[in-house]
């Protein structure tokens, strides 16, 4: 009962830290909306050129095996994909004044809208573009911009401290490790998991 206490107050305190730094979600937000508008643009502006950029994002996918196995080795090599750009995201976090995780977010939206343009294009199913992205998109989605938020708020403190006006960066050093393993991790298996095993049936309806 005492862990049970403990994981729940860690959560609430997640809850309300979040809600007190609200105003940092904006940028990852808006960067990964500016990706996603560009790529939007580039679609219409170059089919060719997108086609082009897919196929090379499918050619890296199939270098790293996440093709022609299993959904149990697929959910594995999707989480520790995604798992290693949320560490990025986060400990590039700690470079101060270029904040580096929102290019992640920026490039993250890109690949997306591209990837969902060509889907579209050749399937021309809007209905099932929505209901192939959004069972694992509706948790991975949130986390990107929840890891971006925490990486945001460290990289002002430690750009800050350099100036002598931030602090308590141990903090959120240690902030880090309790949200990768609390609330990341978890969330990106259960993504990974929905994608490797839910996501191919729905495409093949």
């Amino acid at each position: 009962m005492i862990i049970i206490k403990e994981i729940k107050k860690y959560y609430l305190s997640e809850w309300q830290y979040l809600k007190e730094n609200i105003r940092y979600a904006y940028f990852p937000i808006g960067i990964f909306a500016t990706g996603l508008v560009m790529a939007i643009i580039i679609s219409i502006l170059d089919p060719d050129a997108t086609m082009k950029i897919v196929t090379n994002i499918a050619l890296s996918f199939q270098e790293k095996g996440l093709y022609d196995v299993g959904p149990d080795i697929l959910s594995l090599k999707i989480f520790l994909n995604n798992i290693e750009v949320a560490v990025l995201i986060l400990f590039l976090s700690l470079v101060p004044f270029i904040p580096i995780g929102l290019l992640i977010c920026f490039a993250n939206g890109l690949i997306a809208g591209l990837v969902s343009a060509v889907f579209y294009t050749k399937t021309g199913d809007l209905i099932l573009l929505f209901a192939s992205l959004l069972p694992h998109g509706i948790i991975e989605l949130p986390i990107i911009f929840y890891t971006a938020t925490i990486g945001m708020i460290i990289w002002t403190k430690i750009t800050l401290s350099i100036f002598n006006r931030g602090k308590d960066i141990k903090v959120s050093l240690k902030r880090v490790v309790q949200c990768l393993i609390m609330i990341i991790i978890p969330l990106l298996v259960s993504a990974a998991l929905i994608e490797s095993f839910i996501t191919p049936l729905i495409i093949q309806k």
